[in-house]
This record gives structure tokens, sequence and C-alpha cells, in this order.
């Protein structure tokens, strides 16, 4: 075998995962759960109950960015959790206010509560959010009740919580909340294929199970650790 081809592949290969390497490690920001842990964001609940869709308030003190992303989920143990529903990118010790959904119809909204960034969405709240449009009041309104379907498993309670709110702020009467509810229940079974059974068994499923660091993963941490980066 030539060794000057052998070489050649080896110094081709070398740069290329070195140059992989770099580029994961000059990434354009880490993500919001990762900020959270590291005691570099804040996220504070920015309006009342009944709003939809909801705003956050994300203040990056940090001396990176923090990469908001569709589906993430923020929770509390006082106010309501929500899921994001806008990719946002926020800057070095700056803040900036994302969209969120409702993400637990009997639960009201308190404003100015402390939330916890705690993983991914599932599969079918996360579709409903890239079809969604959380600065359009009626695809918002479309979005948010196909997402408390989801949660509640086909039983929405329209005389609690956020749903009750929800028929305040918006002067929305109950009978109107009720038929778009139902209409909501078709829309989602529709959408995913599924029996009464099937999506009562995904109730209180609005957090997805995150996968495990891989074995590249715990390099770039030990890479970034001895940096210091």
């Amino acid at each position: 075998m030539n060794f000057r081809v052998v070489l050649v592949a080896f110094i081709i290969i070398t740069f290329s995962f070195g140059f992989g390497i770099l580029s994961y490690l000059e990434s354009p920001g880490i993500s919001l759960k990762q900020a959270y842990e590291e005691g570099n964001v804040e996220v504070v609940q920015n309006t009342t109950a009944g709003n939809v869709p909801h705003s956050v308030m994300m203040k990056n003190i940090g001396d990176k960015p923090v990469i908001v992303e569709k589906g993430d989920m923020i929770t509390s143990n006082e106010s309501q959790d929500l899921v994001i529903a806008e990719n946002k990118k926020i800057a070095p010790n700056s803040s900036a206010t994302v969209k969120a959904y409702c993400a637990e119809p009997n639960q009201m909204a308190i404003i100015r509560a402390n939330l916890k960034p705690s993983g991914k969405t599932n599969d079918q709240i996360q579709q409903i959010i890239e079809n969604s449009d959380p600065y359009n009041a009626q695809n918002a309104m479309r979005s948010q009740i196909q997402i408390w379907i989801i949660v509640s498993g086909g039983d929405v309670n329209p005389y609690a919580g956020e749903a009750i709110a929800l028929t305040q702020k918006q002067n929305i009467s109950f009978y109107d909340l009720r038929q778009n509810i139902s209409t909501a229940k078709v829309e989602v079974m529709t959408k995913f294929n599924l029996t009464t059974e099937q999506l009562k068994s995904l109730q209180n499923r609005t957090i997805a199970v995150e996968q495990s660091p891989t074995w590249i993963d715990r390099f770039i941490t030990w890479i970034r650790e001895s940096l210091g980066i």
C-alpha cells in the first residue's frame, strides 16, 4: 500500500474531525435548559391568565447566546406549565419576550411567577406548534385549544383554570368555547389518526423523554470543560 496515500487519507480524516469539533465548539449558543442549569438565564411569566398565547420574559445574564426553540417546556409549581411557540436567540446580557402556549388548562397563569426549563414537549404538540402562528389571534387560539385537547386526553373542562380565564379575557361565551373544544378534538383525532382511547392515553404526556448523551456529546463536553469554554 502506498504510504503517501495512507498519510494523505489520515490527514484528511484528522482535519475533518478537528474541523467538526471546532464547528461544534463555536456553535451559535447554548440551549435554554443548559443556560438555566448553569444559572445564566431567568424565565418569568409575563402575562395574566387568559392570554393566548402567553408571553414569557427571558433574561440572559451569561456571556453566551441562549437558543430558545419551539417545543421547549417551561414549568412552574405555582403558575401553569407552558410550551414555547417560537424560535428565538437571546444575546448575552439582554432580555427578550417569547411567545408560549398554555399546557395546563386547569391551572391559571400567575404573572411574575418564576419558570423552569424542563425538556421538550411530545411529538403531537410539537407538530401543532410547528404549524401554528402565535402572532395570528385566530390561529393561536386554534393551536392553544388543540394543545389542551392533547394534554387533557380530549376532556377539557371549560369551567376551570386557564380555560375559564380565557372566556373572560377574550370575551368568549362558554357555548363558543365548548364548540371550539369539540371542533379541536375532531381536528386532533383526524390529524394524528387517533381513536378516543388513543387520545385519552396521551393525557398529561406533555414532556417527551430526552435522549441520553452519546459518546461524542460526552467527548465534546470534556473538551469544553478542559478548555474552560
